[in-house]
């Protein structure tokens, strides 16, 4: 599965899926079958090729909410190549752990996760609990609650989320991430 967890394995199953559905390839909605019963409702795989089986463009935030849990399919996995694969060279990130001026561009962006990858292969959980998007033109932001912690620590605490928002410019006809800001909210009764 870990083409359809990549960028460009995501734009290659929508592109041949969107030409063999389009030529009226039977074989290609078998294979499109397949493909949504193995990945499910939530993989991008299966969005691409539910859109290309309706032969329609994918709206803004379709393409949004594809990139972000693509994005966060990647955190969960690992994959630094696909965490950073929608982000712009000058992205700048407030994260839950210092610096707290932020991290600023892509190189620094991208030294700050295998910590957090160790800490994730420790059994933590990186699930979207909600999605909300908001999107003009060329400018877009998100807000998610992210389940995020070990499950102990969920259990113990089932309301706690991280909380995500993410700024987005569409650049050449595609959505990029310019700004992610992570955080907790601050309690104060030892839930941290």
């Amino acid at each position: 599965m870990m083409l359809f967890g990549s960028l460009r394995g995501y734009r290659l199953v929508a592109e041949v899926f969107e030409g063999a559905l389009m030529t009226g390839d039977s074989c290609a909605v078998r294979v499109v079958q397949s493909v949504r019963r193995i990945s499910g409702k939530r993989s991008t795989a299966a969005l691409a090729v539910s859109t290309a089986m309706k032969g329609t463009p994918m709206t803004d935030e379709q393409d949004i909410r594809a990139l972000i849990h693509r994005w966060a399919e990647a955190v969960h996995a690992g994959d630094i190549a696909t965490v950073v694969a929608d982000h712009h060279d000058d992205i700048v990130m407030f994260d839950v752990p210092p610096p707290h001026r932020g991290v600023r561009g892509l190189a620094a962006y991208t030294t700050v996760w295998p910590d957090f990858f160790r800490w994730q292969a420790s059994g933590a959980l990186f699930d979207i609990d909600s999605l909300d998007i908001t999107a003009g033109p060329d400018v877009a932001f998100a807000v998610a609650l992210v389940r995020c912690g070990h499950p102990d620590e969920l259990d113990a605490y089932p309301d706690r989320r991280l909380r995500l928002t993410v700024g987005l410019r569409k650049m050449n006809i595609r959505w990029v991430v310019t700004h992610e800001h992570h955080s907790f909210a601050y309690t104060d009764d030892n839930e941290s």
